[in-house]
């Protein structure tokens, strides 16, 4: 079930949150650069967006894990692919070097999973 209706719910719409909060976070950064005039931008407020985004990262990494094949990929688990196909569409992978673990996390997810390549989430950085 993508979204159980078990006592694990709660957890997987933290995982969920989770990954909207780091996909709002390198949102914003990308929209900074792309969109506000350069005199205009902030870079201590992308300096937050970014703390925000590695936070984020640094507790993905520590916390989730993927058995695959085990289950259905929750909702917690699609979002957090999601985010991560997008920092390496935006900012080149650059969070794989520090979170060998998510890398692994994400590598087991797209096994498990070949239909997220499909949709564009290559992720072959």
């Amino acid at each position: 079930m993508v979204i159980p209706r078990d006592d694990s719910r709660w957890a997987v719409l933290r995982q969920q949150a989770l990954a909207d909060g780091l996909m709002d976070a390198a949102l914003l950064v990308v929209y900074e650069d792309r969109y506000r005039p350069a005199e205009e931008r902030s870079p201590g407020w992308v300096a937050r967006q970014q703390e925000r985004m590695a936070r984020a990262l640094d507790y993905a990494e520590l916390h989730y894990t993927f058995a695959p094949g085990a289950k259905t990929p929750h909702v917690g688990e699609i979002a957090l692919a999601a985010a991560l196909g997008y920092l390496d569409l935006r900012f080149d992978g650059a969070w794989r070097q520090r979170y060998p673990k998510l890398l692994s996390w994400l590598n087991l997810f797209r096994q498990a999973l070949p239909a997220y390549d499909a949709t564009g989430g290559k992720t072959s950085v």
